[in-house]
């Protein structure tokens, strides 16, 4: 029998700077690299399709090449109270950020803390913190709602 898994708080930025430089100082704070760097086999799915990207850098360059790109990949976090990194290319452009760690009713004032680390990071004022979110839903609650947090 399976333990059950917690649930996830997922904090996402919204970041008009879809750079090279605003990804490697994402992934580099928050995200073990190490196995990522080492695959040559990624695959993202792009709107329909899945293209076969190869390495991590060769990836991120397909993914600056043309703004209407629209791909999400994920990663091992470096820090302890981190589940997961997320790095969401949109379809407009811009580039979410994210971190998922477990969530508890002692959690809510982390996430806080850790977003508006995140705004004030990467220059931005557009974030949420939602249970169990995938980016695009976030991206698209921030866009209709027009909501900061």
């Amino acid at each position: 029998m399976f333990a059950p898994m917690p649930p996830f708080n997922d904090i996402y930025i919204v970041t008009d700077d879809r750079s090279k430089n605003c990804i490697d100082k994402f992934l580099s704070k928050y995200a073990d690299l190490e196995n990522a760097k080492a695959r040559g086999d990624f695959e993202v799915f792009d709107g329909s399709n899945y293209v076969e990207t190869g390495t991590l850098t060769d990836t991120i360059a397909y993914g600056l090449a043309d703004k209407r790109r629209e791909f999400v990949m994920y990663f091992d976090s470096a820090i302890s109270r981190v589940k997961s990194v997320i790095l969401f290319f949109t379809p407009d452009g811009k580039l979410i950020l994210g971190l998922s760690s477990e969530y508890d009713e002692n959690s809510d004032e982390e996430a806080k803390r850790v977003l508006a680390m995140l705004k004030a990071d990467f220059n931005t004022d557009l974030g949420v913190i939602s249970l169990e979110t995938p980016p695009g839903d976030a991206y698209d609650f921030i866009n209709e709602n027009l909501r900061q947090f």
